[in-house]
């Protein structure tokens, strides 16, 4: 798979004792983005539905998450876990999901990752959902 897009996963590393919350930046390259803005409509009213859909190449660098806490959250890879954020494009550093506000870039809070290792090698995958 060959995809043009550009994502930066903000892992979040939870308070240990004292020490505050961490957040460990990861530039990828090479992902598809797929973005849908709607609304539902019930007895109750209109919510919005959006939704996003990220699919990232399979790579080294990229481990699950029991994998990755039990290194000791390596700085040479990364993790898709259920509220970690994805932010389209290359971002920098932040400390919070706030600061990416501020930044007006898209972003979604990931809410469910699906490991795609099936078929050829070449389309093995990780697609992560989110809102």
């Amino acid at each position: 798979m060959i995809f043009q897009e550009t994502i930066t996963v903000y892992n979040i590393i939870p308070q240990q004792g004292r020490d505050p919350e961490q957040i460990h930046r990861t530039v990828v390259h090479g992902v598809f983005w797929d973005s849908t803005s709607g609304a539902a409509f019930s007895k109750t009213g209109k919510y919005d539905s959006d939704s996003v859909t990220v699919m990232i190449p399979d790579m080294a660098s990229c481990i699950p998450a029991a994998h990755w806490f039990a290194q000791g959250c390596p700085e040479d890879k990364f993790t898709l876990s259920p509220g970690d954020i994805i932010a389209r494009g290359e971002c920098g550093d932040i400390t919070s999901a706030a600061d990416l506000d501020r930044q007006h870039t898209e972003k979604l809070i990931i809410s469910a990752v699906r490991e795609c290792r099936f078929g050829s090698k070449k389309l093995w995958h990780w697609e992560v959902t989110g809102v």
